[in-house]
């Protein structure tokens, strides 16, 4: 892949990236404040909400993959069924040693590289 090319993937990644989890940050907050979930299941019903939204805008800006098949979505819920369970125990370790939005910062670094590397090298490869 040419430098040029990668750095703009690496563009969108990052600016899809924060917009992602921004919508996961405020839902986490939502299904915390005003649904009363627990924390932990707030973020994983975050997480899930942050996920879709991920898939879409990756799909099409940053991977530019026009495939219609089934083989990326389920390759997309493999990989974050793989991140989903590293950022859960990451987050519910996390909460015990540290306070605030610091164990949702923490555990979202971690999906983070495991969905960017993940959906490069596996999800939407290019042949």
């Amino acid at each position: 892949m040419k430098a040029k090319s990668l750095r703009k993937e690496i563009f969108y990644y990052l600016i899809i990236g924060v917009f992602v989890v921004a919508v996961d940050f405020l839902a986490y907050l939502f299904y915390h404040r005003s649904l009363s979930i627990d924390l932990s299941n707030s973020k994983r019903l975050s997480y899930l909400t942050g996920a879709v939204v991920s898939f879409f805008l990756n799909k099409t800006i940053t991977f530019e993959s026009s495939k219609q098949n089934l083989r990326e979505p389920f390759l997309f819920i493999m990989l974050y069924l793989i991140s989903f369970i590293s950022n859960s125990i990451t987050h519910d370790i996390a909460v015990n040693f540290l306070n605030g939005s610091y164990p949702f910062y923490l555990s979202t670094a971690l999906s983070v590289s495991i969905n960017y590397l993940g959906q490069k090298f596996i999800v939407f490869k290019k042949k």
